[in-house]
């Protein structure tokens, strides 16, 4: 093989492996804010996505969830969005994706992971307050706020809800 055959062999070989480095970079720095392939969180696919849209999946978790009480002897639904459900950012997402093996990554196409964190919900108290008094009041109770009767039953829907809110 002539000098010139050598030489341009030598510069392929050269370009690729600087392609394959460059591309094993770009990987490491992907996956530093990313979650690698596979991957999931409480059955959230989370695959290639960062932090943040997980927890936004969750917080439409809580939005979307029917929160059954009994109020006045029925049993009544409200949606989490209707009291202002919200996730509580509790950083187990963020301490997963801080803790994954980026140096590894190409070595995770075929591993599935389904990674389990605990979910906890609160809610906007005046939204609450509000609808438990939309629904717990009677046509023809008052609606008057000093009603002892009125607070007390507000009281006991708050617990049950702010319960059935923790089981979210």
């Amino acid at each position: 093989m002539s000098k010139k055959g050598k030489v341009s062999i030598s510069i392929i070989v050269a370009v690729l492996l600087i392609l394959a480095l460059g591309g094993y970079i770009g990987g490491v720095i992907f996956f530093k804010s990313h979650f690698l392939p596979n991957t999931r969180i409480n059955g959230v696919n989370a695959s290639y996505h960062d932090a943040k849209y997980v927890k936004n999946i969750f917080n439409k978790q809580g939005e979307e969830r029917d929160i059954k009480v009994a109020i006045n002897d029925k049993e009544r639904k409200i949606k989490g969005k209707d009291i202002g459900v919200t996730y509580i950012d509790n950083k187990e997402v963020d301490k997963i994706l801080k803790n994954q093996d980026v140096y590894r990554w190409f070595l995770h196409f075929d591993d599935k992971k389904d990674k389990k964190v605990s979910q906890s919900y609160d809610c906007n108290k005046k939204m609450l307050d509000a609808e438990i008094r939309n629904i717990s009041t009677p046509a023809n109770q008052s609606n008057d706020p000093n009603s002892k009767a009125l607070e007390k039953a507000i009281d006991k829907i708050k617990k049950e809800i702010e319960e059935a809110i923790k089981k979210v």
